[in-house]
């Protein structure tokens, strides 16, 4: 079955939808809708659409359309998160704003010169995953109007320590949504490589752009191939005074998959206090500006920085 032509008018519509397994998965941003749908009433669905002249397409909402294509068999339901999705993160708070949090500091002063470029120095910039902070602090000790977003409740609590003045969020970056309110969105040090599904990564996309003013931009890095081929198959420690962390990676796990297996240890005995494994998935840079032209950037440019990680710019 050719879905282009449906696939189009979700875009247009501010939807998505995409197939999984036997079902098909129909998201409404706006609305923060989903429905899984049967292929049989999915045909429904694009059989209305394309025999019913609506009047104004822009005020249907996705489930007004499912409602007006079957007769309610199953309730369709909100598009409802697990309270643990961010959970593996959580332990990581205080060890990541030690000895990772400063990774900003390469990637400053390319966002700097992109900001100052094209916005007025009181609009408003989002830091989605943005971890502990220490970005964020950079921003506003420069006087930037800058707001943090991450889906760790113990990460945005080191944030706000270390940023006592600015606005913090928590909130899944697949699900949150702010209507033309910011001038730049910004998502740094491999965030995006946590997001391992294709069909989320549009939902964040889509999110971030509608989020985005008339002229914004999105900037946010991803890890390469090269990296992880180079570096994600190692074994390292950080010794502390207590404790110390033992770090393991692995690329691949599966394909396009790397693991990074981290366990924390009591130094007087080697307890294992803690323990969490975090997935990584690795884009082609081809895929991530296919999808961001899809959810309807405008044009999208890329380039290699020293890490030999790529920064993508998409402008809307």
């Amino acid at each position: 079955m050719d879905y282009t032509n449906i696939n189009n008018y979700f875009f247009e519509n501010n939807w998505i939808f995409f197939r999984l397994e036997e079902k098909f998965v129909l998201v409404d941003n706006e609305e923060n809708y989903i429905s899984f749908v049967s292929e049989s009433l999915f045909l429904k669905i694009t059989e209305y659409i394309s025999t019913n002249k609506l009047e104004d397409e822009k005020e249907i909402t996705l489930s007004h359309l499912v409602k007006k294509s079957k007769n309610m068999t199953s309730r369709p339901t909100k598009f409802e998160l697990r309270s643990d999705t961010y959970s593996e993160y959580n332990f990581l708070a205080e060890f990541y704003d030690k000895h990772w949090g400063d990774f900003y500091e390469g990637l400053y002063p390319l966002i700097k010169k992109h900001y100052d470029e094209f916005a007025f120095p009181d609009e408003k910039i989002l830091d989605i995953c943005c971890g502990t902070g220490q970005f964020i602090r950079k921003l506003w000790n420069e006087g930037y109007n800058v707001t943090g977003l991450d889906g760790s409740e113990e990460m945005i609590n080191v944030a706000k320590v270390n940023n006592p003045n600015v606005e913090f969020l928590v909130k899944d970056i697949r699900d949150f949504n702010f209507p033309n309110e910011y001038k730049m969105i910004t998502c740094l040090f491999d965030s995006i490589n946590h997001i391992t599904k294709n069909e989320e990564l549009l939902i964040v996309f889509k999110n971030v752009y509608n989020s985005l003013t008339e002229g914004g931009k999105f900037i946010f890095d991803v890890n390469t191939y090269r990296n992880f081929n180079d570096y994600w198959n190692n074994e390292f420690e950080i010794i502390e005074d207590q404790y110390r962390i033992s770090i393991k990676t692995k690329f691949p796990v599966k394909p396009d998959i790397a693991s990074m297996n981290i366990k924390v240890l009591s130094l007087q005995n080697d307890t294992i206090l803690k323990e969490n494994t975090i997935l990584e998935r690795c884009y082609e840079t081809s895929e991530i500006k296919q999808m961001l032209l899809k959810c309807g950037f405008k044009s999208v440019n890329s380039l290699e920085d020293n890490s030999g990680r790529y920064i993508f710019i998409a402008d809307i």
